[in-house]
């Protein structure tokens, strides 16, 4: 574009008027604009033709031919202007409110200027220029007004003022873009009386990591075997990492008070932010709005034990699902000894079985003093089958 970065951009009195009902018929309007975004409004009279280019010229700052100009203009670049910026520009027309009445003004001291022969610039007397005779300034004519209705309007007449000088800047209506107001609070902050007032609640959680998952515990003292955790992928986090949020979504049916157990996939966090949660729980308060479910991690957890290595209850140690078909094996081959002994009519005493007990009868007082028998003594009875293998597991934990 060269040098050619600035614009003027005209507009008439028909398109003024379809702007403002108090529009002059003879008053146009140049639109100044530079390259920084600044805007200066010009009035001029449909009289003063090809010379109103010289004080645009004063105004940009450019010498004559070295803007653009719209519509096209002999001697003058010009530029094809979309339909939306000729709305954006007939949009920072309108928001000058005050124009009519600089333009009805400009209109009344041309008139004034042009009928006393003075110069409408300097409102000094024009060389060889003779005041013209008339019998009282009309005002400026409107096209939205019949000649009735400014025949009822029409006053007594009045001294008009020249003004000292009738230049186009000095009537003009400086429009710049306003600089944004500075935020009262940093972004994310604002006054709880905008946001409604609206409910919320405050949790507090436990957060580790487990089964390739960051687990969040809200209520950690109330999880059951009944709580169903649910897996949410969707986190987002604030610029510095400290606090981490999830969608109101993945606590539909939630009450407060409640316990949640809530997984998050682990490839969803940074992988420095994954390793704070690696090993160890944190402390988390959580507060829960209806735009979302805010997390805040604290300190760790004292004494907090991963639930991998916890200590498992004694029965559920001992009764795996191997060891009970060793017993259920051991205990039908014992049933199936015991019968084949005794129908082969061979004393069960020899092997130290009690077969009284197949029939629900007291032992015999002699078994009661006899020496332990040597199956007994090998294997002994299931009961203390069990406890023997319940302290060798628990002395191989210890070791």
């Amino acid at each position: 574009m060269g040098r050619a970065d600035k614009l003027a951009y005209f507009l008439e009195a028909e398109q003024l008027a379809g702007i403002f009902a108090e529009w002059p018929d003879e008053m146009n309007v140049v639109l100044c604009l530079d390259e920084d975004g600044g805007c200066e409004i010009l009035v001029y009279h449909k009289d003063e033709g090809r010379g109103v280019l010289r004080k645009v010229s004063s105004v940009l700052q450019r010498p004559m031919g070295q803007f653009m100009v719209v519509p096209e203009t002999k001697g003058y670049p010009t530029r094809r202007v979309l339909f939306s910026e000729e709305q954006k520009m007939l949009n920072l027309v309108a928001e000058a409110y005050d124009l009519p009445e600089i333009a009805q003004d400009y209109a009344i001291n041309f008139q004034y200027a042009v009928d006393q022969g003075l110069d409408p610039d300097t409102m000094r007397p024009t060389e060889g220029a003779k005041p013209r005779e008339r019998p009282a300034a009309p005002g400026p004519k409107f096209r939205h007004r019949s000649g009735a209705a400014l025949a009822n309007d029409i006053k007594p007449p009045r001294p008009v003022r020249p003004r000292i000088k009738l230049s186009m800047g000095g009537l003009g209506k400086k429009l710049k873009p306003e600089a944004p107001a500075e935020p009262s609070m940093p972004h994310g902050y604002a006054p709880a009386g905008s946001k409604g007032r609206e409910d919320c609640s405050f949790e507090h959680a436990h957060l580790y990591c487990q089964d390739g998952h960051v687990r969040l515990v809200i209520a950690p003292e109330r999880v059951t075997i009944r709580t169903e955790p649910r897996t949410i992928s969707d986190v987002g986090f604030r610029d510095d990492f400290a606090r981490f949020m999830l969608p109101r979504a993945a606590l539909n049916g939630w009450r407060s008070g409640e316990a949640q157990v809530i997984d998050m996939p682990v490839e969803s966090f940074p992988a420095a932010l994954a390793r704070r949660y690696d090993g160890q729980a944190r402390h988390a308060e959580v507060t829960v709005t209806s735009r979302g479910v805010f997390v805040a991690p604290g300190a760790l957890v004292e004494g907090w034990v991963p639930p991998d290595a916890r200590r498992k209850p004694i029965l559920r140690r001992v009764f795996t699902p191997a060891r009970v078909m060793v017993l259920t094996v051991l205990g039908l081959g014992l049933g199936a000894g015991a019968y084949m002994i005794r129908t082969d009519g061979i004393e069960p005493l020899q092997f130290g079985l009690d077969l009284k007990i197949f029939d629900e009868a007291p032992a015999p007082a002699a078994l009661e003093s006899s020496v332990e028998p040597e199956v007994t003594r090998q294997t002994g009875s299931p009961l203390s089958l069990i406890d023997a293998m319940a302290r060798e597991e628990e002395r191989s934990e210890g070791e």
